[in-house]
C-alpha cells in the first residue's frame, strides 16, 4: 500500500507509531517493504522482495487483522460511520488499439527502468473508495417511488459523487488534480425511477459532466515544470469531458443498496509529475467505474483532503 507521509508522520495513533518507527521520511520516489507484522523486507528490486516475502512464515505474511478503528478523532482516517455506503472506484486511462477499439493505455516512463526492472507495460486501475453517510445515500431515493419518476443528484452529493471519483489515480506518481465543485463547467445527472415491485426500487443514471481548470489548480501545479526542468509555456487547461451511465437497485426490505454501478466515460487532460512538479501534461481517454465495496471497509484515499490543505501546500 503507499501512504501519505505528511499525515503519517503526524498521526498520533497506533498506525502511526508502527509507520514512524521504520523512520520514514521519504516521498513517492522512496520505496520500503515492510511486511503487516514490522519486519523489513531487504532486495535490489521487487522480485528479489517477492522471493525473500515468500520464505517467510505463513503468520509473518498474513497478520490478523483487526477492527478497523481508530482512536484520535482528529486523525485523518477513522471508523466506518454506522450505516455507511461502500462505494469501490476503478479508474483507467485508455487508448485506441488499431482497430479503433478502446484498450489500457500503455505507460512509459523515463525513470522505470532505474526502480530495479521496467513497469508492466499495461498498468493495473487505479483503486479508490467512497463512504457516503446514511444520510448522504438516503437523499439519492426519491420521496415518492414512481415509475418514471426523473429528479437531479443532490447538491450535496456532487463532490463526493462526481469530482473526487474522476480523480485519475491509475498510473501517476500524484493524482494529477483533485476536482473540486469550482471546476465544474456544466453537468448532467439524471436518475429515473424504472420500475418498482413490492420489493425493490430500480433506478438508472444518465448524464454528462466537464471539469476544466488551469494548470496551477493541478497537485504541485505552482511549481510545475517539464520533465527538464523548463518552464511550461501557454495556459494549458486540465479537463474531464464526458458521460455517465449506471443502474441502481435499493431493497426495500432491507432498507439498502444491493446494486450501484456506474460507469463515467470521457476525454482527459492531465498534469502527470513527481514531487517537485516535473512532468507531462498529457490527453486520454478515462473510465471509471462504480461498484458496492464488499471486502473490508477500506478508507477513501480522498476522504481526509481538505482544500485548505492543499493551498497550503501550494503556497497560495
Amino acid at each position: 500500500m503507499a501512504v501519505d507521509t505528511l499525515i503519517m508522520n503526524a498521526q498520533k495513533d497506533a498506525e502511526g507509531e508502527f509507520y514512524r518507527q521504520y523512520n520514514q521520511m521519504g516521498s513517492c520516489g522512496t520505496v520500503h517493504t515492510i511486511t503487516a507484522g514490522g519486519k523489513v523486507i531487504d532486495g535490489k528490486n521487487w522480485e528479489e522482495k517477492l522471493a525473500e516475502f515468500k520464505k517467510l512464515p505463513k503468520e509473518e505474511r498474513m497478520p490478523v487483522v483487526g477492527e478497523l478503528k481508530n482512536r484520535d478523532r482528529n486523525a485523518p482516517l477513522n471508523c466506518l460511520p454506522k450505516g455507511a455506503l461502500r462505494i469501490k472506484l476503478a479508474s483507467r486511462g485508455l487508448e485506441r488499439d488499431e482497430q479503433g477499439a478502446l484498450v489500457s493505455k500503455k505507460w512509459q516512463e523515463w525513470w522505470t527502468k532505474h526502480q530495479g526492472g521496467d513497469w508492466p507495460m499495461r498498468a493495473e486501475p487505479g483503486h479508490d473508495y467512497l463512504w457516503l453517510t446514511e444520510a448522504e445515500w438516503q437523499s439519492l431515493l426519491p420521496a415518492e417511488m414512481t415509475k418514471g419518476l426523473q429528479y437531479s443528484l443532490p447538491k450535496q452529493l456532487i463532490k463526493k459523487l462526481v469530482c473526487d471519483p474522476l480523480t485519475h489515480n491509475a498510473w501517476a506518481r500524484n493524482p494529477p488534480i483533485w476536482w473540486n465543485p469550482q471546476h465544474l463547467r456544466s453537468l448532467t445527472f439524471d436518475l429515473t425511477v424504472d420500475d418498482v415491485s413490492t420489493g425493490k426500487v430500480f433506478l438508472s443514471v444518465r448524464g454528462s459532466v466537464h471539469l476544466e481548470a488551469p494548470l496551477k489548480d493541478a497537485f504541485n501545479g505552482y511549481r510545475a515544470k517539464t520533465r527538464k526542468g523548463e518552464p511550461i509555456l501557454g495556459s494549458p487547461q486540465l479537463k474531464f469531458d464526458g458521460n455517465l451511465l449506471g443502474h441502481f437497485v435499493y431493497d426495500r426490505e432491507q432498507k439498502a443498496f444491493t446494486r450501484f454501478d456506474v460507469v463515467a466515460l470521457g476525454d482527459y487532460v492531465g498534469f502527470l509529475c513527481d514531487t517537485n512538479g516535473l512532468g507531462e501534461i498529457l490527453g486520454y481517454p478515462l473510465g471509471v467505474a462504480y461498484s458496492l465495496d464488499s471486502g473490508p471497509p477500506v478508507p477513501p484515499a480522498l476522504w481526509h483532503r481538505d482544500d485548505a490543505i492543499f493551498r497550503k501546500e501550494a503556497g497560495d
